[in-house]
């Protein structure tokens, strides 16, 4: 089963993108969406990294077309979850991202005809379990309800749209053309956004803050971006997406474990503050996303 090797990789170079993404956010810039958008564009330049690993054949239309919309579906998804992140805390957003794997099992059966057997169905619901519980977040005595749930649900429903549409045409086309069409094609629809009065003037203040060590970062965030849809992409052909998609609490995971080490050896790079709970939730939802990783082999 490669593709669990490959999806639960791709998370942990996610996990990266997360951390280097807080940091900027944290100490760098402080608009969301702006940051969003040059990250979209050099994504799109990173794909030429790839090329090397790229196997170009020929491929039907449709299946160039369905590349082109998974690569906007994708955008879109990004753009949605940023302004998601702008009006609600980060910590209450990331609970919410359980509704990609729920999405792609019901556009899975519905689109793909994909079934999941007695035991694939098993491992899916602790896959999910785990998830759910990874992204929770103890704070201030209570749970609160986002107010980012439309936003996020929109989010989820593009990137799940993503994951189908390369599900459905890597059964006749290459991976790697198809995730280079998608991931490159992103420039034409953000190049122009970019390069517009009104976005220069609004954000002013934000391209005067990229110096070398700025852009040196955001290469890095979009290289690692790049390498985890890449990898991603790869596990999406290879196994069912719904069981795929619910590996994505490997990514909360690891995001903890490498924000404790660094704040442990660290501090002045990063500091998180922990407590009990929460260290039993994501323990809990390491046991569970490993039984459920169990279940797959036996």
């Amino acid at each position: 089963m490669l593709w669990v090797f490959l999806a639960i990789s791709a998370h942990l170079v996610w996990a990266l993108v997360n951390l280097l993404d807080r940091y900027v956010m944290e100490k760098r810039l402080k608009e969301p969406f702006f940051y969003t958008v040059v990250i979209l564009i050099f994504d799109g330049l990173a794909s030429l990294l790839f090329l090397p690993f790229i196997t170009f054949d020929w491929i039907s239309w449709t299946a160039a077309v369905g590349a082109l919309f998974a690569g906007v579906f994708f955008m879109l998804g990004t753009i949605f979850f940023t302004r998601a992140i702008q009006i609600e805390e980060a910590s209450r957003v990331n609970i919410l991202w359980v509704f990609i794997p729920i999405f792609d099992f019901i556009f899975g059966w519905l689109l793909l005809g994909e079934k999941l057997s007695g035991k694939q169905l098993l491992a899916f619901l602790v896959l999910l379990s785990g998830s759910l519980i990874a992204c929770l977040h103890w704070r201030g005595g209570k749970w609160k309800f986002s107010r980012a749930f439309v936003l996020m649900l929109i989010s989820c429903l593009f990137y799940s749209g993503y994951d189908i549409i390369m599900r459905y045409f890597t059964r006749e086309s290459p991976f790697s053309l198809l995730y280079f069409i998608a991931s490159f094609s992103m420039l034409f629809w953000l190049v122009p956004i970019l390069s517009t009065k009104k976005f220069r003037q609004k954000y002013q203040s934000e391209f005067k803050c990229f110096n070398l060590s700025l852009v040196i970062i955001v290469i890095l965030v979009a290289f690692f971006s790049g390498l985890g849809l890449f990898l991603n992409t790869r596990a999406i052909s290879l196994g069912p997406v719904s069981l795929v998609s619910a590996l994505e609490g490997f990514q909360t995971i690891f995001v903890f474990v490498i924000a404790a080490l660094l704040t442990i050896f660290v501090p002045r790079i990063m500091k998180e503050e922990f407590d009990r709970k929460n260290l039993v939730l994501k323990l809990a939802a390491l046991v569970l996303m490993l039984g459920g990783i169990a279940v797959l082999y036996l």
